[in-house]
């Protein structure tokens, strides 16, 4: 099952996505066509989305029992595996998570002026979800090294 990230919606379609920047929900309405769920902390979101899409809201003050490390963490790609891991997916496989700096980077208009708090996040993660779930990274350039790289199994 996939579960798309920000702007994934631009290169596959998936029943279950989560939009965590505010200026990705103004290009939702063409992008998440297909998708049946979207997860987001953004409160007005239901209005740039089709009517078929049900929304959940996510409360970052107070997050789920049982949600890795007891809270949120405030990054799309690591509370998008906390909520991956809470729906019951395993394996979780990553793909496209470069978070490479400089121009090779996917997107490099980032605010950020480095990926180095995100990738220390993402170790933060590593740490906290079920050991017994297993989150294969399958980019092997990535610049994120706390999860095993391997491949994304084809049908």
């Amino acid at each position: 099952m996939l579960f798309g990230l920000n702007r994934s919606w631009a290169v596959i379609s998936t029943r279950y996505h989560y939009v965590m920047d505010v200026e990705h929900v103004h290009e939702l309405r063409a992008g998440l066509w297909s998708t049946d769920y979207l997860f987001t902390d953004y409160r007005n979101v239901k209005q740039a989305v089709p009517s078929s899409t049900q929304c959940v809201n996510l409360d970052f003050h107070n997050p789920p029992n049982h949600i890795a490390g007891g809270r949120w963490f405030y990054n799309v790609g690591a509370s998008g595996i906390q909520i991956a891991e809470y729906m019951g997916f395993d394996p979780i496989y990553l793909v496209g998570f470069d978070l490479i700096d400089g121009e090779g980077s996917c997107y490099p208009k980032s605010p950020l002026k480095s990926y180095a708090r995100v990738r220390l996040t993402m170790n933060r993660v590593s740490e906290v979800v079920r050991k017994e779930t297993q989150i294969v990274n399958c980019n092997p350039q990535s610049g994120i090294r706390c999860f095993p790289f391997g491949d994304l199994p084809c049908p």
